[in-house]
């Protein structure tokens, strides 16, 4: 999804297959009105076999003048710099004592969620309590963590990919997670 990372105005993404015949074969639907591939001849087709739309807009052209303007460099500075932080993130949750990392983290998102050693062990108490803290935190409007579940844990999901996100930012989210952790955590006892 360049949308997200890469930073290019929205509606633009991609599936890359090794067999273009599958999406021919899922996509294809050829009315009457509309000469077939096989008719003309042509082995790679026309882009109506290739999508719902019957047809093909010229998305890529987002990507090309991103790439163009900006320079591949600064993407791999930028998605490299995005890595470096959520490691540092997830390093950080690891070794705390109110959170918990609920995955490793091998890109630019950390799951965690807020786990004080007072609610150690209590799944269902901290899941309820990071379910009303995601809320919270989207409520607060500083900081925009989205949730997901992992093996029955709900979890806070940082996903580190706008181009200006530094450790402040990192800063502001573990600063909110704690402080309005903490007063979740006071009002479920």
């Amino acid at each position: 999804d360049p949308h997200k990372w890469l930073s290019v105005p929205f509606d633009c993404g991609c599936v890359l297959v090794r067999d273009r015949q599958n999406l021919r074969n899922c996509f294809s639907l050829t009315p009457a009105y509309i000469r077939s591939a096989s008719e003309i001849g042509d082995d790679l087709g026309s882009p109506h076999e290739y999508s719902f739309q019957l047809t093909r807009a010229f998305r890529a052209l987002k990507v090309w003048s991103t790439l163009s303007h900006v320079g591949a460099r600064a993407f791999r500075e930028t998605v490299s710099r995005h890595n470096t932080i959520a490691t540092q993130l997830a390093k950080i949750v690891e070794e705390s004592d109110d959170l918990e990392l609920l995955a490793p983290s091998s890109l630019s998102i950390v799951c965690f969620r807020y786990a004080p050693p007072a609610l150690a062990g209590d799944n269902e108490r901290l899941n309820a309590v990071n379910r009303a803290l995601v809320d919270l935190l989207q409520k607060d409007g500083r900081v925009y963590p989205s949730h997901t579940e992992l093996d029955g844990r709900f979890a806070l999901r940082a996903n580190i990919f706008h181009y200006a996100t530094d450790q402040s930012d990192v800063d502001a989210l573990l600063d909110a997670v704690r402080r309005h952790g903490e007063a979740l955590a006071r009002r479920n006892d």
